[in-house]
């Protein structure tokens, strides 16, 4: 699966190497980032794509899986203004799947916490530095919550060194 600027690519592995054709899945204007996970509890693959959007909000769409390898048409949620990344994880301990983006030109990351049926509530936004555009997920510190790592320019944080 590829970012095609619109939406999502997909390309169908034929299980040899090879791929079938691609086939095109729109979301908002300038797509960034992608994270797939089963969001509606149907263990069926389902699309979040971020897109970077002009304005006031960016948005996430998701198309969800109808298991056959084709999604059903996107539904947008408001985000942080700008996200250029997504990834997905059990943020809030409920068992279902949250997102969270990276938006990088107001240096926050945004939550937006799963409803188990695909749906999403309300982003919640948090200070993250200067520019942060890749986001990844991991226990970092073995206390079995997820947690969150971003990379970006954290100007705010940076010391100059003697010379």
């Amino acid at each position: 699966m590829v970012i095609n600027g619109s939406g999502a690519t997909v390309f169908l592995g034929n299980g040899d190497g090879t791929l079938q054709p691609p086939v095109n899945y729109g979301s908002s204007d300038f797509a960034t980032s992608v994270a797939v996970g089963d969001f509606d509890g149907d263990s069926k693959i389902d699309l979040a794509v971020s897109s970077y959007g002009f304005g006031p909000n960016g948005v996430v769409s998701i198309m969800l899986g109808k298991g056959d390898g084709t999604f059903f048409p996107s539904v947008n949620y408001a985000t942080g203004i700008s996200p250029f990344s997504i990834v997905k994880g059990d943020f809030n301990g409920d068992s279902k799947l949250d997102l969270a983006t990276a938006n990088i030109q107001v240096g926050t990351i945004s939550i937006l916490p799963g409803n188990g049926d695909g749906t999403f509530a309300a982003p919640v936004n948090y200070a993250a530095g200067d520019f942060p555009y890749e986001l990844s997920t991991g226990d970092f510190n073995s206390d079995g919550k997820t947690d969150l790592v971003s990379a970006g320019n954290v100007t705010s944080s940076r010391k100059t060194l003697p010379k």
